[in-house]
């Protein structure tokens, strides 16, 4: 009668060991990355390391380029949420940027509502987030 009790027991210590080493694991999404829309474009290079970081570039058409460098983490399976800082107009601009990750490996970037956090604009709500007319950016070679 204590037999399976004690089993049920490591049955379901093992199974919790197993499910928090498996959400705890890194996706490697590492690779360079492109999305056209028009004659504007999203670039982002991406590392795997202890976070995920990198750098990212907007190219809109008739407009200077925009550039600077990611920093994040993953939040539950597929929304990537990263720091975005860089140059405008001479200032050092912080502000989140998010990219939902699709199973065909894709990223396709997100927008919600911003507010100011100290000295960067962050998501008023992350589950507000809207991929709607935005950038989905493919994995490609890298230059």
């Amino acid at each position: 009668m204590f037999a399976p009790f004690f089993i049920m027991k490591y049955l379901a210590i093992i199974t919790a060991l197993f499910i928090t080493s498996a959400c705890t694991s890194k996706k490697d999404i590492s690779g360079c990355y492109e999305g056209n829309i028009k004659k504007d474009t999203v670039a982002l290079t991406l590392n795997t390391d202890e976070q995920y970081t990198g750098t990212l570039t907007y190219n809109f058409f008739e407009k200077d380029d925009n550039t600077g460098t990611v920093k994040g983490e993953l939040h539950g399976d597929s929304l990537l949420l990263m720091d975005y800082t860089h140059n405008s107009e001479g200032q050092e601009s912080v502000r989140q940027v998010a990219f939902i990750i699709n199973s065909d490996g894709s990223l396709t970037e997100a927008h919600g509502e911003m507010i100011n956090e100290g000295e960067k604009l962050i998501f008023k709500d992350k589950s507000q987030l809207n991929s709607e007319h935005s950038f989905t950016l493919r994995k490609k070679d890298c230059e």
